[in-house]
């Protein structure tokens, strides 16, 4: 709906049996009002249409704030159980959905304000317009959609902290390993040098000395790190 303005032709904009809108397509809150007209309920002026189509533009408002709610609740529990899986895309959509829908929530409930402040300055008396009504729901609309938003950017922060501490785990683990397999990868690399003098070489049990190295070199690092706190 186009907001009245304050120039000479505002009546020309809303007036006591007409009301103009700018777009060039019907908004699905103006396609409900003409649905329910059409089903013949009557609306008396053109301020009553004005309201029964913001009152349905919060309706579908609320029924949008009640599915991103739900979408929060769920994906707060997969947070809560560690089942991450994809969230962020998903906590993503939902900051791109209540982030124009706050927008838009502001620009009509700052427009309902001032026609509630200066109502008699820019409408006629014959356009009793129940601004103030429509802006004390749009606002209470207004807290949720931002309560909505906060929270998932919350949400999304934890996660990328859970995200963050499952890298630190996957990142700790692939250290011990790589600590626990460089001993060993040192006694190969010495046995495996071709220059003489190299021991063992003339022992029929070589092999096996060189097996039991290899496995105590391990051994003697794990005990190391679990000595120093590294393995808990």
């Amino acid at each position: 709906m186009v907001q009245p303005s304050r120039g000479k032709n505002r009546d020309q904009l809303l007036r006591h049996r007409a009301a103009v809108s700018g777009r060039h397509h019907a908004l699905c809150a103006v396609d409900a009002t003409r649905r329910v007209l059409e089903s013949g309920q009557r609306i008396g002026s053109a301020a009553a249409l004005l309201e029964t189509i913001v009152e349905h533009v919060a309706e579908t408002m609320e029924r949008v704030a009640e599915r991103v709610g739900a979408n929060l609740d769920s994906i707060e529990e997969k947070v809560l159980s560690d089942d991450t899986g994809d969230l962020r895309r998903d906590l993503g959509r939902l900051r791109r959905t209540c982030v124009p829908l706050h927008r838009q929530l502001s620009g009509l409930l700052l427009m309902f304000r001032r026609l509630d402040l200066q109502g008699p300055d820019i409408l006629k008396p014959a356009l009793p317009l129940r601004a103030g009504k429509l802006a004390q729901r749009l606002d209470a609309l207004g807290h949720v959609v931002v309560e909505m938003r906060e929270r998932s950017r919350l949400l999304q922060e934890e996660l990328q902290l859970k995200i963050e501490e499952q890298s630190n785990k996957s990142l700790h683990l692939l250290s011990v390993l790589a600590a626990l397999l460089l001993p060993p990868a040192l006694v190969t690399g010495i046995f495996g040098m071709n220059t003489k003098g190299l021991p063992l070489t003339d022992v029929e049990t070589g092999f096996l000395t060189a097996g039991v190295l290899i496995v105590a070199s391990s051994a003697f690092a794990f005990y190391i790190m679990k000595r120093l706190g590294i393995l808990r």
